[in-house]
């Protein structure tokens, strides 16, 4: 019974996000009262917290976890083109949550229970990694690389996103957008 709610308010919250997706329609289309609803999750924040927000910070906290183990075992030094092809999967194995993230992060006008703090730390870890580069060949960077890691990554996620409406008429499989994705991204970030 919960995992039919869960079902149906990722669904739901996918498909309209925060604001469009009413406790009524999440209820009626897991086939439980709106009342169960409320009792076990509370209101629309907190199902939509334990539906959206938690499994993004978990999903993120494994995405970290991975690349950071991936630098520390790695003797040539990290392969950004490999995370960033890495990253353009995990959003499309996460296509559902990233959208019901998205469109409900839109609905809140600063006031978002999308928790966040999670992301930080992949951002942090990739801008150190890429500062550390830069230091390395004693080159100043000719860009804020904080600002730069995090639009890569909003890149990734708008290629899987808004994909119907970035490659409309077109036929880009999903392989040749990761592979020029990651190439951009490398190219753009890396000091040469």
């Amino acid at each position: 019974m919960l995992n039919l709610i869960r079902a149906s308010a990722l669904q739901l919250f996918a498909e309209r996000g925060y604001a469009g997706a009413t406790t009524q329609e999440i209820a009626r289309n897991a086939d439980v009262s709106e009342t169960l609803l409320f009792r076990h999750f509370g209101g629309k924040a907190k199902l939509y917290d334990a539906v959206v927000s938690a499994p993004f910070l978990k999903i993120m906290e494994t995405f970290h976890d991975d690349q950071r183990e991936a630098m520390e075992s790695s003797a040539e030094g990290p392969n950004s083109r490999k995370q960033i092809g890495e990253l353009f999967d995990f959003f499309e194995d996460n296509r559902e949550v990233f959208s019901a993230l998205v469109l409900g992060s839109a609905a809140f006008d600063g006031n978002v229970p999308v928790r966040l703090e999670g992301i930080e730390d992949t951002f942090r870890l990739a801008t150190d990694e890429i500062s550390q580069a830069y230091a390395r060949k004693g080159i100043e960077p000719p860009f804020d690389i904080n600002i730069a890691v995090r639009l890569s990554f909003g890149m990734a996620a708008s290629a899987v996103l808004l994909r119907s409406l970035l490659f409309s008429g077109s036929d880009a499989s999903s392989d040749e957008i990761r592979d020029t994705l990651a190439a951009m991204s490398t190219q753009a970030l890396w000091p040469r």
